[in-house]
């Protein structure tokens, strides 16, 4: 709950311009958005862009909340996890100590 009046933020996106209002708190402080408003109107036309059909794999959705817009391409939920899957560095192996002495006794 906000205690006191917070300063007007920037936009988290643009880091330029000044946080939109978001109306007052219970309490009468001023609230405020994440965004400017031009940046907030640009994530709403992005996301008008999406097409209902996967650009990967075909998939025609029913609805556009199945679907994901990235770097301009269309992605139904599956094929954007496979690409969050396939896109994470791979864990560094460490060598345990114990294996290796192991190792030399069976040698």
């Amino acid at each position: 709950m906000i205690n006191s009046q917070q300063i007007r933020p920037l936009c988290k996106q643009c880091l330029k311009l000044p946080a939109r209002l978001n109306g007052k708190s219970v309490l009468g402080f001023q609230r405020w958005h994440k965004f400017c408003n031009s940046c907030a109107n640009a994530r709403y036309r992005r996301r008008e862009e999406r097409s209902s059909e996967c650009n990967r794999c075909g998939f025609r959705c029913e609805d556009l909340c199945q679907m994901c817009l990235i770097d301009d391409v269309t992605l139904c939920q599956n094929c954007n996890a496979l690409r969050l899957k396939h896109n994470k560095p791979k864990s560094q192996l460490t060598v345990d100590a114990t294996v290796l002495d192991y190792d030399l006794i069976i040698r």
